[in-house]
């Protein structure tokens, strides 16, 4: 099995190729529902499906992901619960019913830098969920290799402090990378950050990072810089192109 790559193409389609157990971390954002067109392909995830087909096309992936993670292996999904009509239609808690994996937390990405969505009758969201799943309880976890520096009242009183440093707990201050009002590469990307947090704590170093939504490619990046290997996938051309360069460009693979 080829590592260290990029495929252009439909990722349950493209997930099925892989061999079973072969994978030990499956880390993605995937496009929002109903929001944005990221490709000219129909077999778009998100955008044109109804809502039940959405679900089912997240469904799918993780029915592929237990296939081809290790009994080890975890299943992280970042996604947000939406609004439509003034009505909440909680994605997280559909994925959550929906997936034959062992859910294990729920995590909060606040996001301080959030881009708002006026309404006059809701407060703004400033947060999106980080979902831990997992194919057998027996999953690797590090929480060493993500604890945060602590606070100078913490010191003050070492037998209430762990020398390894601060458990970042189950909610993760984390700005959206943005530049001019807009992310770099991806009108949807996340920050190298959360994906640095997420691939520290749940693999080891040379285990093997799948990103079935890869867009502009901070999954494979973020791999490449922390001893990871990985393999991407996305539907869209221009966007695999795009993180072909950055890898040349940022890792040098």
């Amino acid at each position: 099995m080829e590592v260290n790559k990029i495929i252009c193409g439909d990722c349950i389609e493209e997930m099925k190729k892989l061999p079973d157990e072969s994978v030990d971390l499956i880390w993605f954002s995937p496009p929002y529902w109903d929001l944005h067109k990221y490709s000219k392909s129909k077999k778009e995830k998100g955008y044109g499906q109804t809502f039940d087909e959405y679900i089912l096309s997240l469904k799918k992936v993780s029915e592929q992901g237990k296939r081809i993670l290790k009994k080890d292996g975890n299943f992280i999904i970042n996604i947000m619960d939406i609004v439509r009509k003034n009505k909440p239609m909680l994605l997280s808690t559909y994925c959550i019913k929906n997936f034959d994996l062992i859910f294990i937390e729920r995590i909060v990405w606040f996001i301080k830098n959030k881009m708002p969505v006026a309404s006059n009758r809701r407060f703004v969201n400033k947060f999106e969920w980080v979902l831990h799943f997992s194919k057998s309880e027996n999953y690797y976890f590090n929480k060493d290799s993500i604890r945060l520096p602590h606070s100078i009242y913490a010191k003050k009183d070492k037998r209430k402090w762990n020398k390894k440093g601060k458990c970042p707990g189950n909610v993760w201050f984390i700005e959206a990378y943005r530049v001019s009002g807009k992310n770099k590469y991806h009108v949807a990307g996340f920050p190298i950050k959360l994906c640095e947090m997420v691939i520290k704590c749940w693999s080891k170093p040379n285990d093997l990072v799948l990103d079935p939504f890869v867009g502009s490619g901070t999954t494979a990046v973020a791999c490449k810089q922390l001893g990871r290997k990985f393999i991407g996938i996305d539907i869209s051309p221009e966007y695999c192109e795009m993180a072909r360069k950055r890898l040349q460009q940022e890792v040098l693979i």
